[in-house]
């Protein structure tokens, strides 16, 4: 028969609802930091409600969207900055918090510690005392969580009052002063937390072999203040606990009551529908016993009862005479546990590096509710063997570990990546700063810049004359240049003629003709220059603006030529940036590296604890089948005298109520 006071151990509740406690406690704590946290405040005035440092409000941000690793690395980073400004103690209690919530006890002690050296609310040290005294619990060492405990004033606070008493319930139950826990459990009643005192103490007193003590603290659990999913399977623990505490204490008839009790479809029905039969057995009533068992044998053979089932059951029908119905069902059982162990071979030997990880579905997620994980079969059939490992502290804490270990190999392989980007960012810009460094490049641009100014000292000091001499006839364009240039040049053509007829008396052609030429010229010219004063104003504002736009290139030029001049001077800032870059990687590399060993060392630890279970599991297969085997020879050997006697009509199908 199966272990009677398997399962009795300390229960409380799970892990993770103890971290979200603690969790929540820190941050109420934190809230009535700002009182006192800053320099003393006026009567009038209000405490901050802004967030003044940018680390703590994105640490806040990760803690709200249930990212806790990233908002104690980032509390982790401010303090090697030089600490977070503006918030008072605020995030020192934060960083306690997720130093407990993720195992790191000698930290969270520290900060608690420095906390208490200081002058704070009495509220604020019973909690801070009541973290150390859980911390120092979680490790073992009872008389430091009671020196811790000692610290916490009589009268905590309502919210923190029943974890204090139920640390101090559970110090008592550790070190087997049973009558102590008893005191303080009737002293919390009504605390949320009663139901896993009763069970505790209950579990005590088995242990201790008092079992008659043990059954009514078990019972005490049939009336459950909820019926949520965590208090209906306490309820299904403490029934069954209560029916072996029974069994054990030869109350036969109240053992298989209690396991009545327990819900078919809880993860204990299968120890309560076994624990059922024994008790019948005792009572020699093998019918009855038959009833819950090959119920329970109909079931998965992956559950250690489902295994006991099946050699319990031919036992049954040796006892009422059948030894036909105990030879088959012998044979099946055979046949069921080498079909099983050849399965759990496999399962074995597949369980090779990073295979644990892929076997359990390991990864970056929410803590995952293991019970339900297996029941839900989302893991390897084989691997359900496992339920009562995973309900563990030890294994939980060792995938917590896992987990978190393989989200810090993720971060650092972005970490990785955000180096590679800066490392190529200023390769970017070494690259335009060389390009822009050139000395052709320079010289041209400084040969442009003097060409440009030439040009606008020459166009300027035109512009400037042309105001100052009205001179029309500057500004013409090309086709009326070169027409003016005929006119001026036939007019002179003309007097050469006028002076050789006044000077010489020649005369190459009719005087009359020559003054209507002459006349013509001036008609011509004068046309011009009307025209000329008529788009001397349009021609002028032209030539200021392509003289504004000569102004515009050539301080573009030397703004460009000041830029350069500036990376000449300080071409050395990118070096230090390329240090620390350097720097970096080298001890992410470092790091990286550590990360990489700790995971395959926690990896290994799993495995461990895995395998450790999976061959238990065989070893037991290996005991039923080998006394499969020999009950099977025995009952070959056996000398029928007459035709075997029939079970099929005495028997009864049916269950545990």
């Amino acid at each position: 028969m199966a272990s009677p006071i398997n399962g009795m151990s300390m229960l409380r509740p799970s892990r993770l609802r103890a971290n979200v406690l603690q969790l929540k406690t820190a941050l109420q704590v934190m809230s009535l930091l700002p009182v006192f946290a800053a320099a003393p405040l006026c009567a009038k005035e209000k405490p901050l409600s802004t967030v003044a440092d940018l680390r703590y409000g994105v640490a806040l941000y990760n803690y709200y969207q249930n990212r806790n690793l990233e908002a104690m690395t980032e509390l982790m980073v401010a303090e090697k900055k030089g600490g977070i400004k503006g918030h008072g103690d605020n995030p020192e209690i934060m960083a306690g918090g997720f130093s407990m919530a993720y195992g790191m006890e000698r930290r969270a002690a520290d900060i608690f510690t420095r906390l208490l050296d200081a002058n704070r609310p009495q509220r604020t040290r019973d909690s801070a005392w009541f973290y150390l005294a859980q911390m120092r619990y979680w490790r073992g060492d009872w008389a430091g969580a009671e020196e811790a405990l000692a610290k916490v004033s009589p009268r905590p606070h309502a919210e923190l009052a029943p974890e204090v008493a139920n640390l101090k319930f559970n110090l008592a139950v550790q070190q087997e002063r049973v009558d102590e826990a008893s005191k303080i459990l009737d002293s919390n009643l009504k605390s949320p937390l009663a139901p896993y005192m009763h069970f505790n103490l209950g579990a005590a007193y088995s242990r201790a072999g008092e079992y008659s003590s043990a059954i009514p603290y078990f019972a005490k659990l049939h009336t459950l203040p909820t019926t949520t999913p965590e208090y209906l399977a306490l309820y299904d623990k403490a029934m069954t606990g209560a029916g072996y505490a029974a069994l054990l204490d030869k109350q036969y008839g109240e053992a298989i009551n209690h396991f009545s009790q327990v819900r078919l479809n809880s993860p204990l029905s299968n120890r309560a529908l076994l624990g059922y039969g024994w008790a019948a057995v005792e009572q020699g009533d093998y019918v009855l016993a038959l009833k819950p068992w090959q119920q329970l044998a109909k079931r998965s053979l992956i559950d250690e009862y489902t295994q006991e089932v099946l050699v319990a059951i031919p036992y049954a029908y040796e006892k009422m005479g059948y030894p036909k119905q105990a030879l088959e069902s012998f044979r099946t059982a055979e046949t069921s546990y080498l079909a099983e162990i050849a399965q759990l071979r496999q399962v074995i030997g597949s369980l090779q590096g990073y295979a644990i990880r892929e076997a359990l579905n390991i990864d970056r997620s929410t803590d995952i509710n293991w019970l339900d994980q297996a029941q839900q079969q989302q893991l390897s059939p084989q691997l359900t063997y496992l339920v009562a490992l995973f309900a563990r502290e030890d294994f939980i804490d060792l995938v917590r570990e896992l987990r978190d270990l393989l989200a810090i190999q993720n971060q650092f392989a972005e970490w990785q990546s955000k180096l590679d980007f800066y490392t190529a960012m200023l390769d970017e810009r070494e690259a335009n700063r060389a390009k822009e460094m050139d000395y052709i490049a320079r010289e041209q641009l400084e040969s442009k810049l003097t060409e440009l100014e030439t040009q606008r000292g020459i166009l300027a000091n035109t512009i400037a004359r042309l105001r100052a001499q009205q001179d029309f006839l500057a500004l013409v364009d090309v086709e009326d240049t070169a027409r003016l240039e005929r006119i001026l040049r036939a007019e002179r053509n003309i007097g050469v003629l006028q002076r050789a007829v006044w000077e010489r008396g020649v005369e190459v052609m009719p005087a009359s003709e020559l003054e209507e030429l002459a006349e013509t010229l001036r008609r011509q010219k004068g046309l011009m220059v009307w025209r000329a004063m008529e788009m001397y104003e349009e021609r002028l504002w032209r030539a200021e603006t392509e003289l504004a736009q000569l102004n515009q290139e050539i301080s573009a030029a030397r703004a460009t030529q000041a830029r350069v001049q500036a990376i000449l001077d300080q071409g050395f800032d990118l070096q230090p940036y390329r240090q620390r870059i350097a720097a970096a990687a080298e001890q992410l590399l470092v790091q990286s590296t550590d990360i990489d060993l700790a995971i395959e060392l926690a990896q290994d630890a799993l495995r461990g604890k895995v395998l450790g279970v999976l061959e238990q599991q065989e070893a037991r297969l290996l005991h039923y089948l080998a006394q499969s085997r020999l009950s099977i020879a025995r009952l070959l050997d056996q000398t029928v005298s007459g035709p075997a006697k029939s079970a099929d009509a005495e028997q009864t199908g049916g269950g545990a109520e």
